[in-house]
């Protein structure tokens, strides 16, 4: 389990560019080698033991500098045998001022035209998401104002991710 005690509501936005992040393991410190950890802009990753290790003793990270905007840390525990963990755990902060909100719509058709409903689409990475209709389309809501990736997530199609900008009280178009 991870959290942060300088950004503790991950919907609030605080001025406090310097993040302070802690976790604790799944079964104890006493099996756990290293943790593995990333801090970037999207809600899924899962760090592997290729992204920056620290040891074991270590708890707690203070990340300094952040530019404005949603991010997301990313931890993982590797036993003393290199095995990661089942899970990684994913903190969201929010760094700076609120930039307002906007709506992130479109539609998603399969290699026919056919409207594909029940797809999932996310705003990087599930920072944000919504499902599309019966006819397709979808409308993400509350989508906090800046450039992101929209993606969409369907068992049978796969389409390349979009990048778009979102603006305050704006509605930014991302068909699939």
């Amino acid at each position: 389990a991870a959290s942060s005690s300088s950004h503790p509501s991950s919907t609030t936005w605080y001025d406090d560019a310097n993040p302070f992040f802690s976790w604790s393991y799944p079964v104890g410190s006493a099996s756990v080698g290293r943790v593995h950890y990333v801090f970037d802009h999207y809600a899924n990753t899962i760090p592997t033991t290729a992204d920056t290790a620290l040891p074991s003793s270590q708890t707690q990270l203070l990340v300094s500098g952040v530019a404005d905007g949603i991010w997301v840390l990313h931890v993982i525990a590797e036993d003393s045998v290199g095995n990661l963990t089942k899970a990684a755990s994913h903190v969201i902060v929010r760094v700076g001022t609120d930039p307002g909100t906007g709506t992130v719509f479109g539609s998603v058709f399969d290699e026919n035209d056919q409207p594909v409903s029940g797809a999932t689409v996310l705003v990087n990475r599930g920072i944000f998401s919504g499902t599309t209709t019966s006819n397709g389309s979808y409308s993400i809501g509350g989508v906090s104002a800046g450039t992101w990736e929209i993606s969409v997530v369907d068992a049978a199609h796969h389409v390349a991710p979009q990048t778009v900008m979102v603006g305050s009280g704006a509605s930014a178009l991302a068909s699939f």
